[in-house]
């Protein structure tokens, strides 16, 4: 899965971190307030570079098929 994420510092992350947890004092669900915050974030941050983040459990497994592919060429047991 593949997800663009705009990089903020650690003193935005703080900032949304605190904004979240005032959204949830006030009786939002934590889930939209995450994803409030989240879009705001995006939004202020929409015209810079992107980083973009790789979530695939399928390469772990991919990896070690290839890995196991390569021994058994090596070993012929």
């Amino acid at each position: 899965m593949l997800t663009d994420m705009p990089s903020i510092s650690h003193q935005e992350q703080q900032k949304a971190a605190e904004k979240v947890h005032q959204l949830i004092s006030t009786g939002m669900s934590s889930a939209e307030a995450i994803t409030l915050v989240a879009q705001e974030i995006r939004m202020q941050h929409k015209d810079d570079p992107q980083v973009t983040l790789f979530f695939d459990d399928d390469l772990d497994d991919d990896l070690e098929k290839a890995t196991k592919s390569i021994y058994r060429q090596e070993s012929p047991l």
